[in-house]
């Protein structure tokens, strides 16, 4: 795999952070910085939204991503599917750690494929319960708030903790 030139800075840009004045942009050098963006659809069946607002919200970020391309600063967007196992790789290779040579230590770059399977009928096993907390004086006054002024919104407060 090839070597990428080190980078100094990178700015990772958001679906709702499209905003070139932004101070992530600060002292931004386009020979040694680098601009991520990532349109990952799972950011619109994760929270359920319209069409509309899956529309305006890609368009927004590749004319963004445009109007960076055209001031030449460099993005970084090359991969079809999003996995960490392409950024373990990178840095396993750009930092020379778990490697026989140029070959992973072990034989395989990583047991990601093997971590995909899904549980099966009966689930994961014994998952520990969620730790709990109980409110405080200032958290109960904003739970009566919200069940008073936005009672009307998906969900319920009635077991916060």
């Amino acid at each position: 795999m090839p070597q990428r030139p080190e980078i100094r800075h990178l700015v990772v840009v958001l679906g709702d952070q499209l905003d070139r004045a932004s101070s992530a942009f600060d002292g931004f050098d386009p020979a040694c910085d680098r601009v991520w963006m990532c349109e990952a659809s799972e950011e619109s069946t994760h929270v359920w939204c319209s069409q509309q607002r899956i529309t305006i919200f890609l368009s927004a970020m590749r004319h963004f991503a445009a109007a960076l391309r055209s001031e030449g600063v460099p993005l970084l967007r090359g991969r079809k599917q999003l996995r960490m196992e392409f950024f373990y790789l990178e840095m396993r290779l750009r930092h020379r750690v778990l490697l026989d040579g140029d070959q992973p230590a072990g034989g395989a770059w990583n047991f990601d494929a093997d971590n995909r399977e899904a549980f099966g009928p009966n689930g994961p096993g014994f998952v520990p319960a969620t730790p709990r907390f109980e409110p405080d004086a200032v958290t109960q006054g904003v739970i009566e708030l919200v069940e008073t002024q936005f009672s009307t919104h998906p969900g319920s407060v009635a077991t916060f903790g």
